[in-house]
């Protein structure tokens, strides 16, 4: 349902109700490398969801806007891998948590300026992921998130940044830890990335080209968004692509 009050306003409900059922290789597929197994779960029960949203959104003039919206999902049999810790070596197996909550609030707001040859945009996101049956939180699930992004055009050329910060995942798997399979596996930090991009278009022989550069993780910071998954330190990428 929407409704608006007022000019550039508008005022949202929605609710919806979902199922999903356990995809073929989370229930019976065998897998795995060295070290590591997948093991199936023919017991894996479908999830079930009911999903609550309201929110609001707002123009600002001609070039700016802002939204904010709450959510709210309660599952039932949510499925989420688990582990088995047998010396060093790691089982990986889909289970049902029998009940979860994942609510929260989210917000954005974008904004031109200079007849909008430069616009910036920033979003913040809160997220409260609860696992109902154990009292504790969902595991590999950040409680913040913000992105920041700026970008102004000048003739054939333009410049952005992107920033990213996302918080410290509360928990992990408790057999990582404890087991000492993945060293210093509770050392989690947040992550804070930066991009930057630049941009001309130009032509070469007639023919129109768009040069880019872009320098991602400017500022080298060291991150993993999977236990023993190291993401890339700062890289370069130029792109050059033509149209005809």
């Amino acid at each position: 349902m929407a409704y608006n009050p007022a000019a550039g306003t508008t005022l949202r409900a929605s609710y919806g109700r979902g199922f999903r059922v356990p995809s073929l290789p989370e229930a019976f597929i065998s897998a795995g490398s060295t070290g590591l197994l997948a093991v199936p779960n023919k017991d894996l029960k479908p999830e079930k969801s009911n999903s609550y949203e309201a929110g609001v959104s707002q123009r600002i003039g001609d070039a700016g806007s802002f939204d904010l919206a709450f959510f709210r999902s309660d599952i039932d049999n949510l499925i989420e891998p688990g582990l088995i810790v047998t010396g060093q070596e790691i089982q990986v197996q889909w289970r049902n948590v029998i009940k979860a909550r994942v609510q929260g609030f989210e917000t954005s707001m974008k904004m031109g300026l200079l007849d909008n040859s430069v616009v910036s945009s920033l979003g913040y996101t809160y997220v409260y992921p609860e696992n109902l049956t154990q009292h504790d939180i969902l595991k590999y699930r950040p409680r913040h998130v913000l992105y920041a992004n700026a970008n102004a055009r000048a003739g054939p050329f333009s410049a952005s940044v992107d920033f990213r910060f996302v918080s410290r995942i509360d928990r992990i798997d408790d057999e990582l830890v404890n087991s000492g399979v993945v060293p210093d596996g509770d050392e989690r930090v947040p992550i804070y990335v930066t991009d930057f991009r630049i941009a001309a278009d130009i032509r070469v022989s007639g023919l129109p080209l768009t040069a880019t550069l872009s320098v991602n993780n400017v500022f080298q910071h060291r991150y993993v968004e999977l236990i023993g998954n190291i993401m890339p330190p700062r890289n370069f990428v130029l792109v050059l692509e033509a149209r005809w």
